[in-house]
């Protein structure tokens, strides 16, 4: 695996399992993911302005996140929404063995408190708003770091985990969290081989789910799976980029051919 200084801080080829972890033998370090290197580089400083994290280690994509939580298992790990703005990668991290405290921070915008839900419903275990003063970022980092769940203020009415509204009898209960997860990443245009390496499973799982969430949706293809998926509202527009859904304009181009005389 490449390692750049820009994706972590600290090098993972040098670091033994006895470094990575503390002296009662669980992990002893966080790990930060976020596409921006400025915004990544203040959610490193507000953990360290924290402490009790221990060492400190960024990546810019949800992908390399993945490996370097593999070789580190860091107990406290803060992922920036848009290095996972749909929250599958989130869900992963909720199910694997290990994982400790899994927080959010969502980017300021419109339906933060739907956002907000969906990042609990797919394991957060905190929530934090970018639009929030830097104190009460902080006092909410102490407090998740502490292994208390914390929710932004501006965020509060979304409730807290376990209280949040679910979905139970509508539409998204047709298919799995599996299912669901791979009918999000055909949406994002992906093929079986890229689904499967991103999910770790193999290209014959993902086309058993594809499938089967085809069947349940009555769907003729994959395509045709997507757009029930959005009207049923399995899919949001909202947990996609803007480019991915509405292409940029391409620009006029003038007529070769002179004007009639």
């Amino acid at each position: 695996m490449c390692v750049t200084q820009t994706d972590i801080r600290d090098s993972v080829a040098a670091l033994s399992p006895q470094q990575a972890k503390s002296s009662d033998g669980t992990p002893g370090c966080a790990l930060v993911v976020c596409p921006s290197l400025l915004v990544r580089e203040g959610m490193v400083r507000l953990l360290e302005r924290v402490g009790g994290t221990g060492a400190l280690y960024a990546a810019s994509t949800m992908e390399f996140g993945l490996h370097l939580h593999q070789a580190l298992r860091p107990t406290f790990m803060w992922v920036h929404e848009e290095a996972d703005p749909h929250f599958s990668f989130l869900r992963l991290f909720a199910e694997r063995p290990g994982t400790r405290r899994v927080a959010v921070l969502l980017r300021p915008g419109p339906r933060a408190g739907e956002r907000a839900s969906l990042a609990f419903q797919a394991g957060a275990f905190s929530v934090f708003d970018a639009a929030c003063a830097v104190e009460q970022l902080l006092e909410g980092l102490r407090v998740a770091v502490q292994g208390r769940s914390h929710v932004s203020p501006t965020l509060r009415q979304v409730g807290r985990p376990g209280r949040l509204p679910t979905t139970q009898g509508g539409p998204a209960d047709l298919l799995t969290d599996r299912e669901s997860q791979v009918l999000q990443l055909m949406a994002e245009g992906l093929q079986n081989q890229q689904i499967a390496d991103i999910l770790f499973i193999s290209i014959e799982t993902v086309r058993t789910h594809a499938k089967s969430t085809m069947r349940k949706l009555g769907a003729q293809g994959r395509a045709d799976a997507v757009a029930r998926g959005f009207r049923l509202r399995i899919l949001s527009p909202d947990n996609f980029s803007a480019p991915s859904l509405v292409p940029m304009p391409r620009p006029h181009r003038k007529s070769r051919l002179s004007a009639p005389n």
